[in-house]
């Protein structure tokens, strides 16, 4: 009499090829800008909370320009998956208190490269008052810093 609970050797099993199903993707409520080799894109507030935001004096300030909503078909990879671009009439690309706006991409290389040797300084200088105070081997912290921007390029998780 054969056992019945017992299993067959794997070898005669065989695995089909498993595919995964449809993977979910957030839509992004932002449209991306079409990537241009003379142009930097970015979003920035101009409100919050319905109030002006005062930091956008200074991003306008520092060259950024404000892309003109004409330009929004040349500018926007999908300009009418937002509705509300449609019903835009302030002359500007805004969705919900961001504008668009852009810088020559030559000096947007120029002002990442400022503020990178900037952040050098700064843990230089960090571990050089480290080195200073903690003069004792035993105590001297050895830390290897190491520091990355973005640059404005988009965050990607998972």
């Amino acid at each position: 009499m054969a056992n019945v609970n017992m299993r067959a050797p794997r070898i005669t099993e065989s695995r089909e090829t498993q595919t995964r199903g449809y993977v979910y993707q957030p839509p992004s409520t932002l449209p991306t800008p079409i990537e241009s080799p003379d142009w930097v894109y970015r979003w920035l507030s101009e409100s919050i909370v319905g109030l002006p935001d005062p930091n956008l004096r200074n991003r306008l300030e520092d060259e950024w320009q404000i892309v003109p909503y004409e330009e929004r078909d040349r500018v926007l990879s999908n300009p009418g998956s937002v509705k509300s671009l449609a019903d835009n009439k302030t002359g500007k690309i805004t969705i919900g208190g961001l504008v668009l706006a852009r810088m020559p991409r030559e000096r947007a290389e120029a002002r990442a490269a400022y503020y990178d040797q900037q952040v050098k300084n700064q843990v230089t200088g960090v571990k050089e008052k480290n080195s200073a105070q903690f003069d004792n081997e035993s105590t001297k912290l050895d830390q290897d810093i190491r520091t990355t921007t973005s640059h404005a390029r988009p965050t990607q998780f998972g």
